[in-house]
């Protein structure tokens, strides 16, 4: 088996939830959040003591695009309203100097409300510049696994999974739970995944208390590492006659203590350099950190060859060095070496050769006489030699 690095792409983006997953642009497409007083973390629930309210957001105002590939979903935000200090005027009299920036007028802060049900879109590819092979998110198979060891199927185009590679024999699809419409499905822009269910498969939601803060992941963010793994190769597929290509989720908690991201919204009149006012916002969430990588297989007898030269090689190698240690005293003794030395080489028959004749014998020629003796030896050694 040979095995080819891919190039990939890949581009997230979040979509709030809607009523049978409409586009937003379309006029007559509803949003689908859940009433506040289903949600536990809403004072309207009645089932907590939290004192910070609710606000509905849009994808567009909750959403942060990091600027690297990746994504941030806020579940709190802080809105701070600001004003310039008078103190941060340079003069003589305060000896051009700045006390304070801005003062606080008023400030918000909540949580954005029914955030697991916003829908977070993953659409990524792969290409092997070797086989000129490329394939996107459509074209393979996915599947999401879980923390606890479930996986399962990513719903939508099914004809993805029905590809016949072996002509002698049909690949069923791979007999795993399908994912719930609800939680996610596959479409022309890429899979569709609730927040909900990427926590989940995470081991983790936004109500879970982090050890290293005391806070919740609502309160504090959180951070996740996605990577996405594709292959065309599976356990025990000796012949290939599966090389469909697919690929797999694989979600984990980042060991980060929060994850805030603040934006700066100022008002277009100056002092100085600085805006008159300002907006802070300081925004709370869950950051999709998304790798996609993996390899493509083929079979290659080169390589295959190639594997087995090696392989007969360290079993030499090993063979040598296990005969090696056996005769040397420092390793098993000296009784138990010399025992050795005469399963391994024998007793020298026939004429005694004197040490300084010995010395001068090759490796292989010394073993040659110590096993057959020196007329024997010599008449194998001059046949050898004649013949190579």
């Amino acid at each position: 088996m040979h095995f080819f690095d891919l190039s990939s792409i890949h581009h997230p983006r979040v979509m709030l939830p809607t009523v049978d997953n409409c586009d937003m642009a379309e006029a007559e497409c509803k949003a689908a959040y859940r009433s506040l007083t289903e949600l536990n973390y809403c004072p309207e629930s009645h089932r907590n003591d939290t004192q910070r309210p609710c606000e509905y957001m849009d994808h567009l105002s909750a959403a942060v695009n990091t600027g690297d590939d990746n994504v941030m979903l806020s579940t709190r935000v802080h809105m701070i309203w600001q004003k310039h200090h008078e103190s941060c005027m340079p003069t003589v009299q305060n000896g051009y100097s700045c006390e304070k920036t801005f003062s606080t007028d008023k400030d918000m802060d909540f949580y954005v409300a029914d955030v697991e049900n916003f829908w977070i879109i993953l659409n990524h590819a792969v290409a092997s510049n070797e086989h000129g092979q490329e394939v996107s998110i459509i074209e393979a198979e996915g599947t999401l696994h879980y923390k606890n060891g479930t996986v399962k199927l990513m719903p939508g185009i099914e004809e993805k999974c029905r590809q016949t590679w072996w002509k002698f024999r049909p690949i069923p699809c791979q007999r795993l739970e399908v994912i719930n419409q609800d939680e996610g499905f596959t479409d022309k822009i890429g899979d569709h995944l609730k927040l909900k269910t990427i926590l989940s498969a995470a081991g983790t939601d936004l109500d879970k208390v982090s050890k290293r803060t005391n806070k919740t992941h609502r309160d504090e963010g959180v951070a996740l590492r996605v990577d996405i793994e594709y292959y065309n190769t599976r356990k025990f597929n000796i012949l290939q006659q599966d090389q469909r290509i697919a690929y797999r989720y694989n979600i984990a908690v980042d060991p980060m203590t929060n994850f805030e991201i603040d934006e700066i919204r100022p008002s277009t009149s100056l002092k100085g350099a600085l805006s008159e006012e300002r907006l802070q916002v300081r925004k709370h969430g869950v950051y999709l950190r998304i790798s996609v990588s993996g390899k493509f297989g083929y079979f290659s007898l080169h390589a295959v060859l190639l594997q087995i030269a090696a392989r007969m090689v360290l079993l030499v190698l090993c063979d040598q060095l296990v005969r090696w240690l056996a005769t040397q005293s420092f390793f098993v003794g000296e009784e138990r070496a010399n025992e050795c030395k005469d399963k391994l080489y024998g007793e020298v028959v026939g004429q005694e050769i004197d040490d300084q004749e010995f010395g001068v014998l090759g490796r292989w020629e010394k073993s040659l006489f110590r096993r057959l003796g020196r007329e024997e030896g010599e008449e194998v050694r001059e046949f050898l030699r004649g013949i190579t």
